[in-house]
C-alpha cells in the first residue's frame, strides 16, 4: 500500500492545523459519532468490519485441495478518534477507505433469532455447483473504544476543528498493527 513506502508523520490531534491538506497518522481510541454497524458474519457491533469468505475443497485447486477467494467486504462507519490532546472526526467513504486488519477465522452458529445474510443462499449454491466441499468465513472488526491509527488527509471541517478523510488515490487508511500504533 502506498503508506507504507512513505512513511507518515504522527501526530497528535492538537497539531493537525500544521498538516492540513497533508497526510497524517493519529492513533487514538476509536467511538462511534453515529450508529454502529453489524459485523457481516458474527454481527456483532462494531464501527469497522474487514470480511472474507473463502471456498475450499477439491476442484477448487483442479486435484489439490486448494483454497479460493469467493468475496471480501470492508465496512466502515464514520466516528471520532480521540488520543487525549482533542478529537478528530474521521469521516468514512466506502469507496476511499481501507483497512489494514488481522483476519481470523469465525464459526457461524445460526440461532432462531438470526436471519440468512442477504445474499448467504446463492453463496452456498455457487461453492457447491464450482465444487467446493465448504466455506471457510474470516473477520477482523474494530469496535468502540479500540485504539488504532487513522491515515488519512487532513482537513478542516466546516463545524470547526478537524477532520481525516480518504481520497481516490490516497485511501483512508484504518489499523490496528502495532507498527503503526508508536
Amino acid at each position: 500500500m502506498w503508506w507504507h513506502q512513505n512513511k507518515v508523520p504522527l501526530c497528535r490531534v492538537d497539531e493537525l492545523a500544521l498538516l492540513e491538506g497533508q497526510l497524517a497518522r493519529v492513533v487514538g481510541r476509536a467511538t462511534p459519532s453515529g450508529e454502529l454497524l453489524a459485523a457481516p458474519y458474527t454481527r456483532r457491533s462494531c464501527i469497522a468490519a474487514a470480511s472474507m469468505l473463502e471456498m475450499v475443497g477439491s476442484a477448487v485447486g483442479h486435484g489439490g485441495n486448494s483454497s479460493n477467494k469467493v468475496s471480501g467486504v470492508d465496512l466502515a462507519s464514520s466516528f471520532v478518534l480521540d488520543d487525549d490532546s482533542g478529537l478528530v472526526a474521521v469521516l468514512v467513504s466506502v469507496s476511499t477507505i481501507h483497512l489494514e486488519l488481522d483476519l481470523e477465522s469465525v464459526i457461524q452458529r445460526p440461532s432462531a433469532d438470526d436471519r440468512p445474510l442477504f445474499g448467504a443462499n446463492i453463496v452456498a449454491h455457487e461453492i457447491r455447483e464450482a465444487g467446493g466441499e465448504w466455506s471457510h468465513h474470516s473477520e477482523a472488526l474494530i469496535v468502540a473504544g479500540d485504539v488504532i491509527a487513522a491515515i488519512g488527509l487532513v482537513r478542516k471541517a466546516e463545524a470547526g476543528g478537524y477532520e481525516l478523510v480518504g481520497t481516490a488515490d490516497k485511501k483512508l487508511i484504518l489499523t490496528k498493527h502495532a507498527e503503526q500504533l508508536v
